[in-house]
């Protein structure tokens, strides 16, 4: 059914009957990593099926090693006649526009690719605009995942609440190094807790004397645990004082500055302390314990904060991170730490 803007909106689409299908999130680390766990789901129930993406340049390095895209596409204005025309004639069945609202650009993408069906979450955006509409919850009172269970239900796919959680593709056999690495230094023996002291944003740094007391207090907990501190590439010199202040003796070497070097860092640790990035989906996609720092509006805190039982969240009750007590973080840190020492 060609693109028509006039159609009455529908609210549900049986993959079964399609053979290809265009996802569009045009989002952070963050947003790509949950966005990532739909796109798995749709691969495992229709093996058969192809998949593209379009994305943002900053997230292309995320799906270097995802083998469930078949297309991977970046959105760049000044390339966009290009892609417009390749998608075009590609002649995809339906572009999926993950987006919570759809952006100027996706509506753009629509215009320009003409897929024969489209579908995107209800709103005042979409209704009249995409082919298939989905209803779901409001944004300021659910999570981001519980969103997207809504939009596998409308592909067909029920919502499995064991698989609702972001989903990262690492490198072949890079865990397994890290891994290996760290077992020589702790006899296989020790507790991987690692800190990411990078935000990205200025409301999300926490400040290095508050990492400094934390990092300090995990190291007392057990002689069993040892800590990595992760870091951005413009963080580099930060990450060297802190590193400076503590035992080296206990520190695992400083990663390298891939994406994918930065991701594998998380997926061997024990545990991780963060503020509300990225490093916190991934934790969350590899089974990681995680603390995340939150920012003030509570809006992002109830759409982005890590799920499950063994994940703690502290939210600022003011303004940015730096307003979070370090013994609050401390007390909290402390706690996952024995839990995870006792296993041992």
């Amino acid at each position: 059914m060609p693109y028509n803007p006039s159609m009455k909106s529908k609210q549900q689409i049986y993959l079964k009957k399609i053979n290809s299908v265009l996802f569009v999130r045009l989002g952070k680390l963050g947003d790509m990593m949950v966005s990532s766990m739909l796109i798995n789901r749709v691969r495992r129930a229709y093996p058969n099926l192809k998949i593209g993406l379009i994305t943002l340049p900053r997230s292309r390095e995320l799906f270097k090693y995802n083998k469930d895209i078949n297309i991977l596409k970046t959105w760049l204005p000044v390339t966009l006649p290009l892609l417009a025309l390749t998608e075009r004639i590609r002649g995809w069945d339906l572009l999926a526009d993950l987006n919570d609202e759809p952006s100027r650009r996706s509506l753009l993408a629509l215009r320009l690719i003409r897929p024969k069906q489209s579908m995107a979450f209800k709103n005042s955006k979409s209704t009249g605009v995409f082919d298939i509409t989905v209803p779901t919850l409001e944004k300021e009172k659910s999570h981001v995942l519980d969103r997207l269970g809504v939009y596998l239900q409308a592909l067909g796919i029920n919502k499995n609440k064991n698989e609702m959680k972001p989903f990262v593709s690492l490198a072949h056999g890079s865990l397994d190094n890290v891994k290996m690495a760290q077992d020589k230094i702790t006899k296989k023996k020790g507790a991987i807790v690692a800190l990411n002291i990078s935000a990205g944003h200025e409301s999300r740094y926490w400040g290095l004397e508050k990492w400094e007391t934390l990092a300090k207090s995990l190291l007392r907990v057990s002689p069993k645990v040892y800590l990595r501190v992760l870091y951005a590439p413009a963080d580099e010199k930060l990450a060297a004082v802190l590193r400076e202040k503590l035992p080296a003796e206990r520190l695992m070497p400083p990663g390298g500055g891939s994406l994918n070097g930065f991701l594998t860092d998380i997926a061997a640790a024990d545990m991780l302390v963060s503020p509300d990035t990225s490093a916190v989906h991934a934790a969350c996609a590899f089974g990681v314990p995680v603390l995340g720092l939150y920012p003030e509006p509570y809006w992002n805190f109830v759409s982005w904060k890590p799920l499950g039982k063994k994940n703690y969240a502290i939210r600022s009750t003011k303004d940015g991170v730096a307003s979070i007590a370090a013994d609050e973080a401390v007390k909290a840190a402390v706690n996952m730490a024995k839990k995870i020492i006792n296993r041992l």
